[in-house]
């Protein structure tokens, strides 16, 4: 691996060394050749010239792989990489933004980027009360069997009764949920054909941000859901937004076309109504090197977070590929560290906080830092809530002394605690056999860590998982000692602290801690931010005291892009689980310069 180009652990500096190194190919301001014909504007958000938006073309996405289904609440929140696009929410990110007050860069959408989608507006007449304005105009696809009909108060009354169980014959969450829970939610009622009043029993600071943004609160069609029971068939999938859901082809290609009679306009552009592109492509292509190979040939314009989360992951992919194809735009973002493993802290070995320590002890961080992410990584500990949110967490160098010890390489120290919780060397020198559950997308970092850990003895069976089939042994803890997971991520505190919290579906080693249920309780019952911020330090801290996880180092993601694709700048959402179509939505191609690139 080349680990000489890039040495800075600062997301900025990651950028501006990108740029020298020629890893960043950022919007040039200089006119492509042979384009005197074309016309130019200034991208109100970021002062950049670029084409003027055209319509028309085929975007062509590479997925790594196909999701579960298309209802959120049976197929798990990655239907959103079919719905976002198609079935919208009552917000979403302002695209109009100014990218030097908020670039999307990141999974969370700053509370100032928000702007109405369905809702138009909204007030808080009392802390127990919210009140929708839904957007007039707005209609249904023209498809059965809804048939372009108008959406109401009562569509989004049904939507949120659903998936909160609070009537239209719901009585409980359905069968997958996210941060709705969290929600002390009395009633949601549709006071008239554009008012949805949503009442709570107490005050909830998170309330707000979860019923809008809520990454399975998009709004589908009552009337399949009343026919069917759910909408997870993509053949039954009626929405609002400026793409339609047309043809699925099992483990192949997903197809979306322009819906004619979306009611949005772009928020850059005004004049001008959404979508651009006419039809969106996305090509299933599990295997990195088919979707490298892929776009290297133009066979493909995108890969990144939007197309399932198809992002470069390592370091010299993203350097192999700027030097093959210079032209090819390469997006570096950072989002959480994707390199933390959970244990089964229900059985041994792993419910001895000591061999928990052990196992953290026996991984050098520092120099994965330098080798495996070359230099570009934020290697130092976070709890499972990152540094990001300044002022909820207690940053790695305010750390007592003694917990860093805990959080350094020290293989020797490792043995130690291995040999006092009761686990000698065996004659085959084994202490310790598990099995550890990874990702299929990072098999790499699987087998090195695996590797640090035969060093103190312990040996990990290795068994590549994904999708579905993740879930459900997370659920039953069938993966046996050790399952991949993540940490330092930018979700807000509430939602980070709930996720170890006894009976969440996200509580990977099934922590069950009296103290951090409490914690968790006393943050979600707060009234004031300074109150949060006290309860969030503290349940953040004694996360990290207890050894929940290891930690493995926050590395960047690569988007790529095709330099005919105008109109991105390295966007990753607008929203939970709102990126993809509705951000290609906003784009469009410039198929003069496709052609002249030889594609």
């Amino acid at each position: 691996m080349n680990v000489g180009k890039i040495t800075t652990t600062l997301a900025v500096a990651l950028v501006l060394a990108l740029t020298a190194t020629g890893l960043w190919a950022a919007a040039s301001d200089e006119e492509p050749a042979a384009a005197a014909d074309k016309q130019y504007v200034t991208d109100p958000t970021t002062g950049k010239e670029i084409l003027a938006p055209v319509y028309g073309g085929t975007f062509f996405a590479g997925y790594n792989g196909q999701p579960d289904g298309t209802d959120p609440s049976v197929g798990r929140h990655h239907a959103g990489f079919l719905l976002s696009g198609v079935n919208e929410k009552l917000s979403q990110g302002n695209w109009g933004i100014d990218r030097s007050v908020y670039d999307y860069s990141t999974e969370l959408v700053a509370d100032v980027a928000y702007t109405g989608a369905l809702a138009e507006s909204w007030e808080t007449p009392d802390q127990l009360t919210y009140v929708f304005h839904i957007r007039k105009g707005v209609h249904w696809h023209d498809k059965e069997p809804l048939n372009g009909r108008e959406l109401t108060a009562k569509d989004i009354e049904y939507n949120y009764h659903r998936l909160m169980g609070l009537g239209s014959g719901f009585t409980d969450y359905p069968g997958y949920t996210l941060q709705l829970p969290q929600v002390p939610a009395e009633s949601v009622t549709a006071v008239d054909d554009y008012t949805v009043v949503f009442k709570l029993k107490t005050p909830s600071l998170a309330a707000f941000r979860v019923i809008i943004d809520d990454a399975l609160a998009y709004i589908l069609p009552p009337e399949v859901i009343m026919e069917k029971g759910d909408v997870n068939d993509w053949r039954d999938v009626v929405g609002t937004g400026p793409y339609m859901l047309t043809d699925w082809v099992d483990g192949s290609s997903i197809t979306w076309e322009r819906n004619p009679n979306y009611w949005g306009f772009d928020e850059k552009f005004p004049d001008n109504r959404l979508p651009y592109i006419d039809r969106v492509e996305a090509l299933i292509m599990p295997d990195e090197s088919t979707r490298l190979s892929a776009l290297r040939t133009g066979k493909i314009d995108f890969i990144g977070h939007g197309a399932r989360g198809s992002n470069i992951r390592v370091l010299e992919t993203a350097e192999n590929l700027a030097e093959t194809n210079p032209d090819i735009v390469l997006y570096p973002w950072y989002f959480r560290s994707n390199y933390a493993f959970a244990f089964n802290m229900t059985a041994p070995p792993f419910d001895d906080i000591r061999v928990r320590i052990a196992m953290q002890l026996a991984l050098d961080n520092e120099t994965f830092h330098n080798t495996f992410f070359g230099g570009a990584s934020f290697w130092q500990p976070q709890a499972y809530l990152g540094d990001g949110w300044v002022g909820y967490v207690t940053p790695y160098d305010e750390w007592p002394d003694e917990l860093k010890e805990e959080y350094a390489y020290n293989p020797e120290r490792a043995e130690e605690l291995l040999d006092e919780a009761g686990y000698p060397r065996g004659a085959d020198g084994i202490r310790i056999r598990t099995n550890l559950d990874h990702w299929t997308s990072t098999p790499e970092w699987a087998e090195l860590v695996k590797s640090y850990w035969s060093k103190i003895g312990v040996d990990v069976t290795l068994t590549p998982v994904e999708g579905a089939s993740h879930v459900a042994r997370i659920k039953d803890l069938s993966y046996g000692g050790l399952v991949q997971s993540i940490a330092g991520t930018p979700y807000p505190p509430v939602d980070a602290l709930s996720t170890f919290e006894v009976g969440h579906q996200w509580n990977r080693g099934q922590f069950d801690d009296p103290t951090y249920n409490a914690i968790v309780a006393a943050a979600r019952e707060a009234t004031t931010i300074e109150e949060l911020k006290e309860q969030s330090i503290k349940g953040s801290m004694y996360w990290v005291e207890q050894h929940v996880q290891t930690w493995g180092p926050k590395g960047p993601l690569y988007q790529a892009a095709q330099p005919w694709v105008i109109g991105f700048n390295g966007e990753v959402t607008l929203g939970g689980m709102n990126y993809g179509g509705i951000i290609w939505a906003r784009l469009w191609l410039d198929s003069a310069l496709k052609k002249e690139l030889g594609y």
